[in-house]
């Protein structure tokens, strides 16, 4: 899955709240790209992501980066897996 240049899932400036109406216009077009159903919400997609991640056996820093959170504790309590058996990656 192609990333932005700034590494993140949703792009935006640092530390500035988005425009929910921008936000909302920028991930149909992301969902189109994708050729995702409308239904999709972002969450979903952001779930997807941090758990492909954590598949991968990447870390909560790096998986947190991503999702652009401050700090990796809020990524492992909202998105990590638990109470889920992980599977050994495919290389």
């Amino acid at each position: 899955m192609p990333l932005s240049g700034s590494g993140s899932a949703v792009p935006a400036c640092r530390w500035r709240r988005r425009n929910r109406q921008g936000l909302s216009h920028q991930w149909q077009r992301v969902r189109e790209a994708l050729g995702l159903p409308d239904d999709v919400s972002l969450y979903a997609f952001r779930k997807l992501v941090a758990l492909l991640l954590d598949d991968r056996g990447l870390s909560a820093r790096v998986t947190a980066d991503v999702l652009q959170h401050a700090d990796p504790v809020t990524t492992q309590r909202k998105y990590m897996a638990r109470a889920r058996v992980h599977l050994t990656p495919r290389r």
